[in-house]
């Protein structure tokens, strides 16, 4: 194995546009997603709360029209996989420990599985609310 195994290019741009809890679209139009995790979707919800909109709102706030930092992990349909950071904080780890997406163990290795559990015990996010599913079965309900 070469060093050039471990390196990820990383990329800086802003973001015009987010389109839900792990997936915004760059200033050139390219569509990313947050490597290892799974945010709550848009349209998605808890009982009668709004929580997918408030996961979106999450990361707007996190974003903040601030440049964002991608290491590039993949592709996933149309999206590039990044794990992304503004001001050295890493977007997926914010999202999971502010309650608002799952730790995608199979990709993260568990990575964020901690934060995760944080925001559970301390009821953070999507944590304090009722009705929450997994974004994966909601997409399975809601094609």
């Amino acid at each position: 194995m070469t060093w050039s195994s471990f390196l990820f290019l990383a990329v800086h741009f802003l973001v015009p546009h987010i389109h839900d809890g792990d997936t915004f679209t760059d200033a050139s139009g390219k569509r990313w997603r947050l490597w290892g995790v799974d945010a709550l979707e848009a349209r998605q919800w808890c009982n009668d709360r709004a929580c997918g909109e408030n996961a979106r709102d999450a990361l707007v706030e996190l974003i903040g029209g601030r440049e964002v930092t991608c290491e590039r992990r993949g592709k996933s349909y149309d999206r590039t996989v990044g794990q992304c950071f503004v001001e050295g904080k890493d977007l997926g780890r914010e999202m999971v420990r502010a309650g608002w997406a799952f730790d995608e163990a199979d990709y993260s290795n568990g990575l964020y599985s901690y934060d995760e559990t944080l925001a559970r015990d301390q009821r953070r996010g999507m944590w304090g609310m009722s009705g929450v599913i997994r974004p994966s079965e909601w997409r399975k309900a809601n094609p």
